[in-house]
């Protein structure tokens, strides 16, 4: 939560790549990164790790809201809002809220 807070988003990454090779992230570790990634405007590499959240889907590892209004959040700051836009729809047909 401090480097989410601080937006140290490189911080984030390597705590994020060390939970990983301990154990298996959850949705909380996830939504921290991807926030932290969002309040750094590195939007290319929220959408990265959307992507490993997806991967994860599998292993009972679950977008929430908070996952995807921070990758919205990001996308738009980068000014992608196609992008924000396609995974608020996604979101909506999953049924987050």
């Amino acid at each position: 939560k401090a480097c989410e807070r601080s937006s140290e988003w490189s911080q984030a990454l390597g705590w994020f790549s060390e939970v990983r090779e301990e154990m298996a992230p959850d949705v909380v570790t996830f939504n921290t990164t991807i926030t932290a990634l969002q309040k750094g405007t590195q939007w290319q590499q929220a959408l990265v790790m959307m992507d490993e959240v997806e991967r994860h889907a599998t292993h009972h590892v679950t977008p929430d809201a908070v996952t995807m209004a921070a990758a919205v959040q990001a996308c738009g700051q980068g000014g992608r809002w196609d992008m924000a836009l396609e995974i608020f729809y996604n979101a909506r047909a999953r049924g987050v809220q």
